[in-house]
């Protein structure tokens, strides 16, 4: 007799945890939407060059972080920990900029540090999974970025003619 009395108890509390979790995943899909942007548009390649000059200016007196990198097994990243400094200052959003010449695309992207650094924790996920197809070779941690700061983090083209750069604020 008790069983029948403790059943729907179990179910509100059920139902209870089940409503917090969902409320949780709505207001965290919020706070990454407001404040994240996608922008996906077309440009030429002297248009993309203007936009990618453009930041690109904002880091002229600093190497990127990161660099990708040819072997005979493929292509791979080179993290240059040497140019980490002694301090840095936090970050708030990680930019990118991505160009695909086959179609012209143009992509503008915008995501705050919190929800990277989520993304990437554990290990589990690398910046790549963050961007779009084909730029998955992009290994790198929260760590390294935090240990960055704001800054240039990587400006790479590939022989295709696609072009990549991300950068830290």
């Amino acid at each position: 007799m008790s069983r029948a009395r403790g059943s729907p108890r179990r179910l509100a509390i059920f139902a209870g945890v089940a409503t917090v979790v969902l409320a949780l995943a709505i207001a965290v899909s919020i706070a990454v939407v407001s404040q994240s942007s996608l922008r996906i548009g077309t440009a030429d390649r002297h248009d993309a060059d203007v936009r990618f000059n453009a930041v690109r200016r904002q880091f002229s007196h600093a190497d990127p972080l990161l660099e990708l990198a040819s072997s005979g097994a493929g292509a791979g990243i080179l993290v240059h920990r040497e140019r980490l400094p002694a301090s840095a200052a936090p970050i708030t959003t990680l930019r990118g900029l991505v160009w695909r010449a086959s179609d012209e695309s143009l992509v503008d992207v915008r995501l705050p540090f919190w929800f990277v650094r989520m993304k990437l924790a554990g290990g589990r996920a690398t910046i790549g999974a963050l961007l779009p197809e084909g730029w998955d070779v992009v290994h790198v941690s929260s760590d390294d970025l935090v240990r960055h700061g704001p800054g240039l983090l990587l400006d790479a083209r590939r022989p295709n003619g696609d072009r990549l750069l991300l950068w830290a604020e």
